[in-house]
């Protein structure tokens, strides 16, 4: 169903997956090195910003506290593995933030989550009844929130 590629020629798509994992609350979670992998960076990269985020947090370590994250919360995502919306910031940040640290690879990540994120949202509207629908969208008034920005 959904058609990306999270590789290199010199690593398999099974290396990055064999990273992965899924919580019992049903969040993804992949190691450090599988992260780095996605992005394009050497996992040390990723360990620095995650252990100096309580004294003087890096860019990226401000992106992702800013999801709701913890110091502490980064400090423990050697051990616990680094959930999916912390994945989602680190690969917008290397694909976009990171200045001349920026990766294609990152880019490329970004750009196969969001094309899947989009085909998921897509399919469950498709599933949605036309009454769930109604009242959903009859929650906003059929138009955007007012008090929501407009691009």
């Amino acid at each position: 169903m959904w058609a990306f590629q999270l590789h290199t020629e010199s690593e398999s798509t099974e290396s990055i997956v064999s990273e992965l994992t899924v919580d019992a609350n049903g969040v993804g979670r992949s190691s450090i090195r599988g992260v780095a992998r996605m992005v394009g960076v050497d996992d040390s990269a990723l360990v620095r910003a995650f252990q100096g985020a309580d004294l003087n947090p890096s860019k990226l370590a401000t992106m992702i506290m800013a999801q709701g994250f913890s110091p502490a919360d980064l400090s423990r995502f050697a051990q616990n593995g680094v959930p999916d919306t912390a994945i989602a910031v680190i690969a917008t940040y290397y694909g976009f933030e990171a200045g001349r640290n920026c990766t294609a690879k990152a880019r490329s990540t970004v750009l196969a989550f969001s094309s899947i994120g989009f085909e998921f949202i897509f399919s469950e509207w498709l599933e949605l009844t036309s009454l769930r629908f109604v009242k959903a969208y009859s929650r906003v008034g059929g138009r955007i929130p007012q008090n929501q920005p407009r691009c």
